[in-house]
C-alpha cells in the first residue's frame, strides 16, 4: 500500500479509535460510580459531542450508537445490588445519544460549509467564479518564474445594464469569463 492510502486509513480510523476509547473510559466511570442510575451516565455525552463536532454527524452517530450500547444492555442501573436496566431504558438512551450526535454533527457540518462559502465569496467573483484581484495578490509569494495577472474591470456597468438588461449583461460577462478561462488554461497549467 502506498503512503497516501495508509494516511487516509489513519485519518478515518483515528477518530473512531479515540471515540471508542473515550466511550469505554467513561463507561468504566459510570460502572464504578454505581451504575446508570447516577448522573455519571451524562459523561457519555463528552465523546459523542467531541467526535460529532470535530468529524461530523456520521462518525458522531457511530460513537453515539457505541456509547449507548456499552452503557446499555450490559450496564446495570445499580451495581450493588446488581439491578439490570429495562430494555426500554437503554434503547431510549441509545436513541438519545444517536440523536444528539446527529444534531451536533449536522449543525457543525452546515457551519463548515457556510464558512467555506464565505471564504470563497471573499476570494472569488460571485458571478463568474474567477478569483478576484485580492486572491491573486495573496497567492503571489515570490514566484520562481515570472507571473502575469490579468485584471479586467467593467466601468459604467449601470449603463450597460440599462441598455442590455441585467440578465443579458450577466450572460455576456459569464460567457466572456468562460472563454477567457479556456484560452488561458494552457498557460496556467504550464
Amino acid at each position: 500500500m502506498d503512503t497516501v492510502k495508509i494516511q487516509e486509513y489513519r485519518n478515518r480510523l483515528l477518530p473512531l479509535v479515540v471515540g471508542f476509547l473515550l466511550s469505554v473510559v467513561f463507561a468504566g466511570i459510570v460502572y464504578y460510580a454505581g451504575g446508570t442510575s447516577k448522573v455519571y451516565t451524562n459523561l457519555m455525552y463528552i465523546p459523542i459531542a467531541l467526535i460529532a463536532s470535530i468529524y461530523g454527524w456520521k462518525l458522531g452517530v457511530v460513537i453515539g450508537l457505541f456509547s449507548g450500547l456499552i452503557v446499555g444492555p450490559f450496564m446495570p442501573i445499580t451495581v450493588e445490588p446488581r439491578l439490570m436496566q429495562t430494555t426500554e431504558n437503554w434503547i431510549v438512551r441509545v436513541l438519545v445519544y444517536i440523536a444528539i450526535a446527529y444534531l451536533i454533527g449536522f449543525v457543525i457540518d452546515i457551519s463548515r460549509k457556510r464558512s467555506q462559502e464565505i471564504a470563497f465569496l471573499f476570494t472569488h467573483d460571485s458571478q463568474t467564479g474567477l478569483k478576484n484581484y485580492d486572491a491573486l495578490r495573496q497567492e503571489l509569494t515570490p514566484p520562481e518564474r515570472p507571473t502575469t495577472i490579468i485584471s479586467l474591470t467593467v466601468t459604467n456597468y449601470e449603463e450597460y445594464w440599462g441598455f442590455f438588461g441585467y440578465e443579458f449583461f450577466q450572460k455576456i460577462i459569464n460567457e466572456f469569463s468562460r472563454r477567457l478561462s479556456e484560452v488561458l488554461l494552457p498557460f496556467h497549467e504550464a
